[in-house]
Order: structure tokens, then C-alpha cells, then sequence
């Protein structure tokens, strides 16, 4: 078994689940110990990486970050987090559990605010939000920073009807 190091401080563990079959690094790649190769990973449509894992003749497609995360740490039913927000990047000190609303929070946090009041820049799109009882709702994706602040508009406007 000759497993190639990216860096002198790569480190390999079992694939959670698929001990003996699968080694993971802290750098976020995947090593069959069938093949002896590393595991190409492919991006879905999301932007995730993933790969294809095989235990027991069932072939499962596996978000490398959750490999990364149950194997390093522990399973959890938390979410995932990519610090740096860029979903490829599947390094173990780029990645954390949070709770869906943390997750959603760092995004918002993360991306450059409009000049408009709820409106925040979402995967090269506008976002329309607002926040009533001290919860966010996402109002929409939209192609313009205006029809974000369109959004915005109604959904205050019918806030303030309802009060």
C-alpha cells in the first residue's frame, strides 16, 4: 500500500462505516485500499464534492465534507460547514458541525450586502430577506439587486398589515 502525501502533515484514517475498505486524509481525500488509487471525487449539481463508496456489494454515494467529518470527529446529524465557504474545499480544519440555522447564518454573514436593506448576494444571486419575530425568512433568489428589494418591500408591507 503506498499512500501518496499531499503535505508532510497529511494524516490517514478509516472511512467511518467503511473500515478496511477506505482511508480518508485530514486534507480531504479518499484512498481505496482495493485499488489501491485515490478516489476521484465529482461535483454535483449542488457543488458539494462526492464520491462512490462501495460495503457489502452496496454502492453509496458519499459527500466527501461528511466523510472528512464522521471519520476525523465523530457521526453527527448537524450539519456540515465549510468555513471558508467554498464547498471543494474538503480539508479537515475548513470544516465544522453547526445547526441548520448557524449554517444558514454564516452564509448570509459571509456574502456581500446590498446597498438596500434585506437584500444579501447569494451564489452570484440576490437574496430578498426579512426578519419578523426575530426569525429570518428567505423571501426569494432573484437575478437583480431591485427585484430582491421588490421582494423586500411586499413582504413588509404585508408585515405591517397583519400587525
Amino acid at each position: 500500500m503506498n499512500i501518496p502525501k499531499v503535505k508532510e502533515d497529511e494524516t490517514w484514517v478509516n472511512v467511518l462505516h467503511y473500515e478496511n475498505l477506505y482511508l480518508v486524509s485530514n486534507y480531504g481525500r479518499i484512498f481505496s485500499l482495493i485499488s489501491n488509487k485515490i478516489r476521484k471525487a465529482v461535483i454535483h449539481k449542488n457543488g458539494y464534492a462526492q464520491v462512490m463508496l462501495s460495503n457489502e456489494k452496496k454502492i453509496k454515494l458519499i459527500l466527501v465534507h461528511r466523510i472528512v467529518m464522521m471519520s476525523f470527529n465523530h457521526e453527527s446529524t448537524l450539519e456540515v460547514d465549510h468555513i471558508n465557504g467554498i464547498k471543494t474545499d474538503n480539508r479537515l480544519i475548513n470544516l465544522r458541525y453547526c445547526t441548520r440555522f448557524e449554517n444558514e447564518n454564516f452564509k448570509i454573514r459571509q456574502n456581500k450586502s446590498s446597498k438596500y436593506k434585506g437584500v444579501r448576494t447569494l451564489n452570484k444571486k440576490w437574496a430578498g430577506l426579512i426578519t419578523i419575530n426575530g426569525k429570518t425568512k428567505h423571501l426569494g433568489t432573484f437575478e437583480t439587486e431591485e427585484l430582491a428589494y421588490n421582494s423586500y418591500l411586499t413582504a413588509l408591507a404585508n408585515k405591517e398589515k397583519n400587525i
